[in-house]
């Protein structure tokens, strides 16, 4: 039963969907992050965090994509040499540079892992264009 609501069909450029149900391009968003980090700060982030074990957590949907920010600094803060190497400047350098680098390069639209095939987020209505709703299996409506 649907409840009134609408399922839509929607098209969307493939070049800038992420689709965080595969490895790789999990591992490849991590890294570019982290890339970023040490571009800006020349603070190597992989040996706070396992990218790796993240990458793998992203795909198996155990880590919000848009709680990225949150779950690195989680693994940060949990790591003896984030408090014990590294200076309060440091710290504050990488923080910035995980924000700043998150607005550069977000992932507007993503499909992640859950147990409805095909979910997805855009964040924006602008990404996308609706060619199909339905109500309860009939299409209504003149998209």
């Amino acid at each position: 039963m649907w409840n009134g609501k609408y399922l839509y069909t929607l098209s969307i450029d493939d070049r800038i969907v992420y689709n965080f149900n595969d490895y790789k391009t999990c591992y490849q968003y991590i890294n570019n992050i982290a890339r970023y980090i040490f571009d800006k700060t020349k603070v190597n982030i992989g040996y706070l965090v396992d990218l790796s074990a993240l990458a793998t957590n992203i795909q198996l949907g155990g880590v919000s994509i848009a709680n990225i920010d949150k779950e690195l600094l989680l693994w940060f803060d949990s790591r003896e040499a984030w408090h014990t190497q590294m200076t309060e400047r440091s710290r504050n350098a990488v923080k910035k540079a995980l924000r700043d680098v998150l607005k550069i390069n977000s992932a507007k639209v993503y499909l992640f892992n859950y147990h409805i095939k095909g979910c997805g987020v855009a964040k924006s209505a602008d990404l996308v264009k609706i060619i199909n709703k339905e109500c309860n299996g009939i299409r209504v409506g003149g998209v």
